[in-house]
C-alpha cells in the first residue's frame, strides 16, 4: 500500500514536471513565432501528454534545440527593432 502510494506520487511529480515543460515550450514558440514548425508542435504535444515511462533525457536535446532556435529568433527580433528605432525620423529639431 505504501509502495503504491509512493509510486503514484512519483508518477504525479514527473507528470507535473513534464507538463510544466510543455507549457513553457508552448509559450516560447508562441511568443517568438516558431509555432508553425511541426517539430515544435510535436514536442509540445508529447510534453503535455506524457505517457508512463517517458524518457526525459531523450527529450532534452529537442528542448535545447527549441531553446536555441528561440534565442536566435529573439536576437533577430531585437536587431530588427533596434534598426527601426535608428531609422525613425527624429522629432527633435532646432528651429532657431
Amino acid at each position: 500500500m505504501i509502495r503504491t502510494s509512493l509510486q503514484r506520487s512519483r508518477e504525479l511529480l514527473i507528470y507535473r514536471l513534464v507538463s510544466s515543460w510543455g507549457e513553457a515550450c508552448f509559450n516560447l514558440i508562441s511568443l517568438v513565432d516558431l509555432i508553425r514548425d511541426d517539430d515544435n508542435i510535436r514536442l509540445v504535444s508529447e510534453l503535455l501528454t506524457p505517457e508512463f515511462g517517458v524518457e526525459l533525457f531523450g527529450m532534452l536535446p529537442r528542448v535545447k534545440r527549441l531553446r536555441d532556435a528561440a534565442m536566435a529568433k529573439l536576437e533577430e527580433l531585437a536587431e530588427q527593432q533596434s534598426r527601426t528605432k535608428d531609422e525613425s525620423p527624429s522629432t527633435k529639431f532646432d528651429l532657431f
